[in-house]
């Protein structure tokens, strides 16, 4: 059966991988009923960059857009256009791969785009973190001349930075989220069971509404 809608975005736990291997969440009792409290009540720490999250332009631009500069609606995408990789891509970064695929696509018209990479499958082995594929800084301009509605890259990697290939992955990062014409990077999406027979017609995401924040926390809906 053809679901409506299905979450995209991972849940957060304490064991869930990070870039570099950090740790990235922790959770912590502040009250516990097995311990004789009133209630149960958390806390919790956590990176801004962990689990399935957006990058701001803040992230890499002191004086970027951040979350609060950004209308709500802007993070709902009724056109996404899909890229299907070969799955191995370990230790790459993607360039011509993405852009030969859409070099063909006359519309115009797609509000993000989505790329799996077939990562999402080893996401709970070490290689997720240390040998994941990254994204080229060249597919910003690319995208920003031919899609000029894209105003989101998400992809079930890690980071937009392979951890093999940190300088250029840093130069991606700015070239994506240049204040002038940001396109948010949307990072670490479940894409396990999206595939080009079934993915999503539209897709939102809801982003934790941290005001100073150079990364946000999302949950990731897509609807079919």
């Amino acid at each position: 059966m053809t679901k409506d809608i299905q979450l995209l975005s991972y849940p957060l736990t304490e064991n869930m991988p990070c870039y570099g291997g950090s740790r990235g969440f922790r959770i912590k009792k502040e009250k516990d009923m097995h311990c004789g409290g009133t209630c149960n009540s958390s806390s919790f720490e956590m990176n801004a960059h962990a689990g399935t999250h957006l990058d701001v332009p803040y992230h890499f631009f002191q004086n970027g857009q951040k979350i609060k500069n950004f209308n709500i609606d802007y993070f709902l995408f009724k056109k996404p256009l899909y890229v299907f990789l070969e799955k191995n891509l370990k230790d790459t970064v993607i360039k011509e791969e993405i852009t030969e695929s859409l070099r063909e696509i006359s519309d115009e018209n797609f509000d993000c785009l989505i790329v799996k990479t077939g990562f999402c499958d080893v996401r709970e082995t070490e290689e997720y973190w240390n040998n994941n594929p990254g994204i080229h800084g060249d597919i910003a301009p690319f995208l920003r001349e031919k899609f000029p509605s894209v105003r989101l890259l998400g992809f079930d990697s890690i980071s937009l930075s392979g951890y093999q290939n940190r300088p250029l992955g840093r130069e991606a990062h700015k070239r994506f989220l240049h204040p002038s014409s940001p396109i948010l990077i949307l990072e670490d999406l479940d894409l396990r069971e999206v595939t080009p027979q079934q993915k999503p017609i539209s897709i939102d995401v809801i982003p934790l509404m941290i005001e100073e924040s150079d990364g946000l926390p999302c949950t990731v809906l897509g609807r079919y």
